[in-house]
């Protein structure tokens, strides 16, 4: 009886696996459709808006990126943001830093940044989203002050232990951004325990938080880097010597099977991750979560050169060793909170890919 039950569940399983694999094919076909009659043409019609408002309207600088127009179309930036991006280095000494030192160091090695060809690095740092023609733009501010936005975040005599800083960040991670002002800030904290002991050692920690549409965490790492040598961060390595026939070959090869098998495994993925468990229930009413998003830190820091030991261990990659310790993790939490741990979960890693451009872009 047991031995017909594996059978019955083995070709559901596998039935299921085959009508999964079709409904990939069909939406991909579907896709490639939609992308000749309405993908093409409208991205045609973007290139060109993007040439003409700035000409027509010298205050629209330049259009924004697609990957960062998407975050700025699909979030409340300004009521309730889902998609800012917080870094915060900690600096020993409880008023080591300087907030005028904090501010002419932003302005010279940030906003100052210049490109090789003499043109500002950053030039949206002193710019707002606006929309036109039904697209968005960068326009820079007339009124911009470093002040507005490189500033000491609460009174200095204060000290801060370990659980007022995580709520600090969480409210930092969902605050709305001001209309008419930069989707960023520099903000200077004082006094903080991180050490959760009397009598201890105080440090400083500068939060930059900025929105997605500006920039990917790759790029706010590094500019919170060029603000002290105390804080850097990894750089990736990129590939030398100038583009070949087989570069550009390659580039070809790539692209072809981004567009036939990449779109694939995204639909196949996209239809077989109906996840159903307690993090993730569904009901007859289809799927209920409740939207209330928390912010999660790592405690302890995770020493690069530890997983850099279990990739040499193992013979994998560095990020099969990060994406093993998140799903390890996840593991670890349903446990100690009493969930019952299912067979298989689906989540979403943002991860860098190589030759991130020097510019503030999306580049995932």
């Amino acid at each position: 009886m047991d031995a017909q039950y594996k059978q019955v569940k083995k070709s559901a399983t596998t039935s299921s696996k085959l009508k999964t694999h079709l409904s990939a094919i069909f939406a991909c076909s579907v896709l490639y459709i939609f992308l000749c009659l309405i993908y093409l043409p409208t991205y045609v019609f973007r290139w060109i808006i993007s040439k003409i408002v700035p000409k027509l309207w010298p205050q629209y600088e330049k259009i924004i990126f697609s990957s960062n127009a998407y975050y700025i179309a699909s979030d409340d930036i300004y009521s309730s943001p889902k998609c800012t991006i917080l870094v915060g280095p900690v600096f020993p000494g409880g008023a080591s830093v300087s907030i005028e030192k904090l501010r002419l160091d932003f302005t010279t090695k940030i906003l100052q940044a210049r490109k090789a060809n003499g043109e500002i690095l950053y030039p949206e740092m002193t710019q707002v989203p606006v929309k036109c023609c039904g697209f968005h733009f960068w326009k820079s501010l007339s009124n911009f002050k470093i002040e507005d936005y490189v500033r000491e975040l609460l009174p200095s005599n204060k000290e801060f232990n370990a659980r007022e800083i995580e709520s600090i960040q969480n409210d930092l991670t969902f605050r709305p951004y001001e209309e008419e002002k930069c989707l960023w800030e520099c903000l200077l904290l004082r006094n903080c325990n991180l050490s959760q002991q009397r009598d201890s050692e105080l440090s400083s920690i500068v939060f930059f938080r900025m929105h997605h549409s500006l920039t990917d965490g790759y790029s706010a790492l590094n500019i919170i880097s060029q603000l002290s040598d105390s804080y850097r961060c990894v750089q990736y390595d990129k590939p030398m010597g100038n583009i070949s026939s087989t570069r550009i070959l390659k580039n070809v090869y790539e692209s072809f099977i981004l567009f036939t098998v990449g779109f694939y495994q995204l639909v196949h993925k996209m239809l077989e991750s109906g996840d159903d468990n307690e993090w993730h229930p569904t009901n007859e009413g289809g799927i209920r979560l409740t939207k209330d998003y928390k912010l999660a830190q790592m405690e302890i820091p995770v020493s690069i050169e530890l997983i850099k030991s279990v990739r040499m261990k193992h013979s994998v990659s560095f990020t099969s060793v990060v994406i093993a310790s998140m799903a390890g993790a996840i593991r670890k939490l349903m446990r100690k909170t009493n969930y019952n741990i299912p067979q298989e979960m689906h989540a979403l890693y943002p991860l860098p890919i190589p030759d991130h451009p020097e510019e503030l872009t999306n580049h995932l």
